[in-house]
């Protein structure tokens, strides 16, 4: 199975950014879309994941319309990390990859077990009691990295899982 799109095509405030786009993204593999400032790559992502609705074509995971899972459903199957991430409460950074949690009925104790194998696995073990508004703009990108990691940390009866960053290495 797969994340795919067929002849994708979209405009927004009239301007046409994507237009007949075909795609196949694979479990496992890893895909780069590379293009200069306003070609559309945000935008292609954000119609892969369903945040925004083609004018035209359509985008299939795991051999189904993409419309016809769940909103939680996608979220235990794709996590996004926005290029941008603004968050401006007084969480710790544990409690900012817990988020990443809400998908699933797991429990509190092994989403937490999670919680903290996510934050080692980009060596950020060390910030979980730190609040996130006290982090430097790496260190919050490290977290929102573990915590789109938790989101699909374990395998999904719906399909496989994907992970979906847009400009990764801007922090």
């Amino acid at each position: 199975m797969s994340l795919a799109a067929q002849n994708l095509s979209l405009s927004l405030s009239g301007v046409p950014l994507l237009d007949g786009i075909n795609l196949e993204v694979k479990p496992g593999q890893i895909t780069t879309v590379l293009g200069p400032n306003g070609a559309g790559k945000t935008s292609l992502l954000r119609v892969l994941v369903g945040e925004l609705a083609p004018q035209a074509g359509s985008v299939t995971l795991s051999g189904r319309d993409l419309k016809s899972w769940s909103p939680v459903q996608r979220a235990r199957m794709l996590a996004v990390l926005p290029q941008h991430s603004l968050l401006n409460f007084p969480f710790s950074a544990a409690e900012v990859v817990m988020l990443g949690r809400t998908p699933h009925d797991t429990g509190a104790v092994y989403d937490r077990d999670i919680v903290h194998q996510t934050l080692k696995a980009v060596d950020g073990d060390y910030l979980a009691q730190r609040f996130y508004t006290q982090l430097s703009g790496g260190e919050k990108q490290r977290v929102q990295l573990a915590r789109v990691l938790a989101q699909i940390w374990e395998p999904s009866s719906e399909g496989d899982r994907y992970l979906v960053l847009d400009e990764p290495t801007s922090s």
